[in-house]
């Protein structure tokens, strides 16, 4: 009787560690940023979940194959994107996003979604701030590149993400980026990790920091252009050829500088101003 309770309990466990997060409704809760690897997927949980938008429109039937859902609240608004790396490049990932006007699964309204089948050397897919398209439909269209466009998210909001394996049983690595700010984030990440810009591997420097508004930046006749943002991803200002003395007239707040290089590289430096 022990052994059949031990199996059962086995079964049991093995059935739930195959289902959850499968559902929108048994969606994982994201806290923070950090990066995510799911080594499996197997099936598509208790509901082929069936909605309407760019990417499937009008096709009246549930599209997972293989998915994992996430939910998540930004507690500070700012942009948002992500990279999806399939474990094996050889398999078509798909994902996409929603709002939702209910603060739950019953009111989705997708936002982006990605469903292209463009065969690439390593099959990664996301949001990418280098992208203007809001979705890629089934196939492989002319100027499709498996990426759309980041995500502005509005604070206290509620969001939703699925990430379909449509031909394998693979996982992924997915790593997000963006300015705005989970519950448990406590930095704010400026580079996009899909973003085919090369940074610098040289950090410039900025003192005093926090300032009050006039600051020293090192090696300034390496840079040819500033751009300032704050975290929710405002563009504030820009400075072109910059000289080693700055002046800004900012409200309090944190921000980051993007800084071009003459080398065609890209640095970024986070800053705090106050009065």
């Amino acid at each position: 009787m022990k052994q059949i309770l031990l199996s059962l309990l086995f079964c049991l466990f093995w059935l739930f560690a195959f289902t959850q997060n499968q559902d929108c409704e048994e969606a994982l809760e994201l806290f923070t940023k950090d990066s995510i690897t799911v080594t499996e997927l197997l099936g598509i949980g208790d509901i082929d979940e069936i909605f309407d938008n760019e990417c499937v429109s009008d096709f009246g039937f549930g599209i997972e194959s293989n998915s994992s859902w996430y939910e998540f609240k930004p507690v500070q608004s700012g942009t948002f994107n992500f990279i999806i790396k399939p474990l094996d490049p050889t398999n078509d990932l798909d994902f996409y996003m929603f709002s939702t006007v209910t603060g739950f699964c019953s009111g989705l309204v997708s936002i982006r979604c990605n469903a292209s089948s463009c065969d690439t050397e390593n099959g990664h897919t996301g949001l990418s701030e280098d992208d203007t398209d809001l979705f890629e439909d089934l196939n492989c269209d002319e100027g499709e590149n498996l990426f759309s466009s980041e995500v502005m998210l509005e604070e206290g909001e509620k969001y939703y993400l699925m990430v379909n394996n449509f031909t394998g049983n693979a996982g992924y690595t997915i790593t997000f980026c963006g300015t705005a700010l989970l519950s448990d984030d406590d930095v704010v990440c400026t580079r996009d990790p899909s973003s085919t810009t090369v940074f610098s591997e040289k950090t410039y420097a900025i003192f005093p920091n926090p300032t009050s508004g006039e600051m020293k930046i090192s090696d300034a006749h390496e840079i040819d252009l500033i751009d300032v943002f704050s975290v929710d991803g405002r563009h504030h200002l820009q400075v072109q050829n910059p000289q080693d003395r700055l002046s800004m007239d900012l409200n309090p707040g944190m921000y980051y500088m993007k800084m071009s290089l003459k080398n065609g590289k890209i640095a970024t430096t986070p800053f705090v101003m106050y009065k």
